[in-house]
This record gives structure tokens, sequence and C-alpha cells, in this order.
């Protein structure tokens, strides 16, 4: 089972047991039995699976609102800030048995042992407890402490409790008809506040919150086409700052739209609003419920569906929406902008909606994100926005990263149909130039002059030199233009150029110095003057600006000897 199976970021849950190992800070772990229910732990039970699939269900709620895979699937390895392993199953003897789990706080990334525990023996093995102890121990792997009550600065609950309607996932969330992430004081101290989602989308960790693609606007709404009088989809509220817009048109008649949560350990409290063609309310639900229905009688044309969050701390996660209206005769045009699209940083590339459907389509885009369609001119910052087949540029976009366009079709009705247009951004190497001082003589200092230009925004952070003549590689700050190196001896020289920026490292072409040789200074001595047939004595030094030494000295006396 996968939750997210595109994401970078994995959240391993192994029911299958674990050999013994060392883990942490050279702690002996003993094997760990497979998650079991029945006595068995050689085999998984019709309904041990039951329970594995809704543990797995409820960890992927807790995570849905980040870019992270819940998986059951082992990716093998478990590097950091790629893989996290919740080892689910025992009772945790070789832990002293007074815990239902353990996990080291930010295993994940940031150092620390990425494996986690959950002993489900302790907890009965029920599914419901077992899923909210794996969110927690896993909340640690993913940098989080416990979140904690105080009266003044007096610690009441190490782990705060919160009440039957919700409690803190960080805390103790068994007995609370919903956990969810929180923002509360930690178990540090009455003045340290730990904001859970804040922490867990960090830059620690790198993977950050999940998009689900679908418009947050209500002037670009998603479409959804209704099919004998139904429309279904699914996404997930993952702010409570941001909402997914959705719009069907109808042929008018009796209305129901129904927003559901997740079924198992659900976090969303859900709000439902229905808008027409102008963007006015026309209907809406916020109840204490989690999820919310609108029954009402519409007339013939395009309306539009808002699901978001009731708006409190930790009121996101997965949602499933279906509107049942009536369709047929004037359910209007349906948008079809084509791809996948991919263009390279500072590149472009051609978008097409041909493939849509309707009578009379007319055709605009919103190729900036502004929120505007048909835009031409000036205000067209990254191509002509009118007509089936456009342009989009990518001048100044930094990948790999995707951004989102769209398109709007209208038909001869004036009925509309808008769609998502992702456009992946791939990312461009920098284009590295060099230059040195040419030829030298050894001894004199050689310049060394660099740059780089980037058809994204990248910036170069690092640049490493290596000299070429063994000695020891030139790391400088990425604002710094030019590096000098004295070479020892004479010789060609090749120096290699590396460059790291955001999305990796990348080298210039070789560029050779050669160093010329200079001749050594020698210096004479001795007695000069003397009788005949005594001996006359010289010395003799040299020195010179390179490593060269004397080998052999020859003296020609100047009298034919």
């Amino acid at each position: 089972m996968n939750s997210r199976p595109a994401a970078a970021a994995q959240l391993f849950l192994d029911f299958d047991g674990a050999a013994a190992f060392t883990w942490a800070t050279n702690r002996p772990v003993t094997a760990t039995p497979a998650y079991d229910q029945d006595g068995d732990p050689t085999t998984f039970s019709a309904s041990e699976l039951t329970s594995i699939a809704e543990i797995f269900n409820r960890v992927a709620e807790k995570f849905s609102p980040f870019n992270v895979n819940v998986t059951t699937v082992d990716p093998g390895v478990y590097n950091n800030k790629q893989a996290a392993r919740m080892i689910i199953g025992g009772n945790g003897a070789w832990n002293g048995g007074g815990q239902s789990g353990v996990a080291w706080q930010y295993g994940f990334g940031g150092g620390g042992d990425n494996t986690g525990f959950v002993f489900s023996q302790l907890l009965g093995n029920n599914p419901a407890t077992v899923g909210e102890d794996v969110a927690h121990e896993a909340g640690h792997l993913f940098g989080l402490t416990h979140q904690s009550t105080y009266n003044g600065t007096t610690l009441t609950n190490f782990y705060n409790p919160g009440d039957s309607l919700k409690a803190p996932i960080m805390g103790i969330s068994f007995n609370s008809a919903r956990g969810l992430w929180w923002y509360g004081q930690n178990d540090v101290n009455s003045n340290n506040y730990q904001d859970d989602l804040l922490t867990i989308a960090g830059p620690i960790n790198g993977f950050g919150y999940y998009d689900d693609g679908f418009s947050h606007s209500i002037s670009t709404p998603t479409a959804v086409t209704l099919s004998s009088g139904t429309a279904s989809t699914s996404g997930v509220i993952s702010k409570t700052s941001v909402s997914d817009y959705f719009s069907f048109t109808t042929a008018g008649g009796s209305a129901n739209i129904i927003g559901s949560v997740a079924a198992k350990g659900a976090m969303l409290d859900m709000s439902l609003s229905l808008y027409n063609a102008s963007g006015t309310l026309v209907a809406s639900s916020a109840t204490a419920s989690l999820g919310e229905s609108i029954t009402t009688t519409l007339a013939a044309g395009t309306y539009y569906v808002n699901v978001a969050s009731a708006g409190n701390y930790g009121d996101i996660g997965q949602y499933s929406l279906t509107i049942n209206a009536p369709s047929g005769p004037g359910s209007g045009p349906t948008a079809n902008a084509g791809g996948p699209y991919t263009v390279p940083e500072g590149g472009s590339v051609g978008l097409s909606g041909a493939a849509s459907t309707g009578t009379g389509l007319t055709f605009t885009w919103d190729l900036n994100g502004d929120g505007i369609f048909g835009q031409t001119g000036s205000a067209a910052t990254r191509g002509n926005e009118t007509g089936a087949a456009v342009t989009f540029n990518a001048v100044g976009l930094d990948g790999p990263s995707t951004f989102n366009a769209s398109l709007k079709v209208t038909d001869s009705s004036g009925l509309t149909s808008t769609v998502l247009v992702p456009i992946s951004v791939a990312n461009v190497a920098p284009t590295l130039t060099r230059s040195g001082s040419g030829t030298l003589k050894e001894g004199s200092p050689f310049t060394l002059s660099y740059s780089a230009t980037d058809p994204g925004n990248d910036t170069i952070s690092n640049w490493s030199i290596n000299w070429g003549d063994g000695t020891a590689l030139t790391s400088v700050a990425g604002t710094v233009t030019s590096a000098v190196h004295t070479y020892a001896d004479n010789g060609t020289y090749n120096i290699t150029l590396t460059a790291t920026d955001e999305d990796g490292s990348y080298s210039a072409p070789v560029l050779s110095a050669v160093i010329a040789d200079v001749a050594p200074t020698i210096t004479l001595g001795g007695s000069t003057t003397g009788n005949e047939g005594s001996l006359i004595s010289l010395t003799f030094t040299a020195t010179d600006p390179g490593t060269d030494t004397i080998s052999s000295w020859i003296v020609n006396w100047g009298n034919g000897t």
C-alpha cells in the first residue's frame, strides 16, 4: 500500500517483524515479531490484514498534508531525508516494557537513527490506538517532541491529553475523537511552544507540504463533469489557509453536494460553500460535524464548490466530494489542455487546448498565475494568453519545480470550463566561464577569474578549485569571483573549477596554467687574492624561485686548468 507513490520521502510501516540489530546509540534490540492478533506471527489472517489496512489508512491521514509517501513496501535503505521506518509489533521488552513506542527525535532529517518502534502488544493490537501511536513516534522522527500542559511554570501533564473531541498526536490522543497536529507548550519548559506542522514541513526534513493540484481560486476552479447526474473527486486540505475550488455545470434542478472526511482517524473539520457563476454565495454548511453537505435547487448554469478547513489549527486532511445534480443538455464545455508539459529553465513550450470539447469554443489562458485570463501585450509576461495553442516561456523560473497555468474554454452559450495546466520546469546547469593569467614565471601569483550565469534563479553558493599541483583544494563563497595561487615550480597545470548551487555541482572546462622556469640567482664569495702557490677559497650559493635543487657546480678558474 502507498499513500503517495510519487513522493520522494518515504514513511515505511513495517508489520513483518525485524531481526535483532543495534539501534541508535549502540543499543542492542532483540528480534521484533510481526504484528500479531491471533498468536501466530508467521502468517497474517484476514482479520489482521484488515487491521493493518486500518492502521495504514490512519497514519496516511495524519501525514496527508505533507509530501510524504506512507507505505508498506520496504524501500530497502533508510537514508536520511529519504526514508523513515516504523517497526510495529512485539512488547518492547528490550526497552524496559513501560513505553508503547520509542523513536529518535529528528531521526529522519537530523542525523539520528531513522527507525522507530511501536510495541503493538502493549496497545492490545488495537488498530485505532496503534495508528495514533505510529503517528506519534513518526512525529519524533520528523523532529517533534511532546506536547505538554503547565500550570504557570509547573508541568502538569508530560503528555497533553486534550479532551474527548480532540487531542495532540504528540500528547496522548488515544481517548479523543480526533488526534491532531498541535501548536502548544512542549515538554522542554512552559515558555517553549512547538508548532508541529511548521516543524514537520520545515527545511530539516525537506519534503514540505503537499498540494493536491486542484485550483485554490474561485477565478480558476477545477472543472468536474457530471456523468449521469454525479461527479466525484477527492483531495487534501494541507493548510487551513488554502482551500479547493471546483466548477460544475447543470441543466438545473435538485442538487446535493456531499463533503466527507477520512473514514478512519480523520483530522479535517470541513466547511463547504456553493457559489453561482457570478461568484455570489448560494449556500454553505459549517456544522459541528466533520463532514458537510448542501441540498438546494439550482437553475441551469455553472456553479462553484469550495472545500475548506473550519480554520482551527490542525483542521486539515483528506476529503472526498460528491456532487449530485441534473446533467444532460446544457452541461457546458470541457476544457482539456493536453500535456504533460516540460520546459527547461529559461526555455519555452507550446500548449494546446485543441482536445477540449464543446460548441463554438473560445480559448483563454492564465499563463503567469495571476488569476487573469486572456492577457496580451506587456501584461502577458509568460506569453500571449488567447487562442487554442499558445507558447509558455519559463524565463526566470527555477527548476526542478512545477508551475501551474490554467486554461478556460467558453462555449457559444457562454458556459465555461477551466482546467489546471501543470508545467514541469526542468533544471538547467549554469554556464561557467573562467580565465587565467596566461603564461607566468614560477613564483609569480596566478589569478583565476570566474563567473556563472543561470537561466533560472539559482545562486552559486560555493566555488571549489583544484589547482592541479597537488596542493589542497581552494573553497570560496559563491560571491567571490577570483582566486590567487602561486605555483612552486615550472610546468603545465590543469585547473578544475567546480560550482555548487541549490540543485547540484557543475564543473567548468579544464583551464591550463603554463608556468615558465626561472634561472636561479647565484651568489659567489670567498678570497679572491693570494700569492702564487697559495690556495684560493671560493664560496657559492644559489636561490631558486621554484623548487629546483642544484645538483652540481662547475668552476672555471680562468687559468686554463
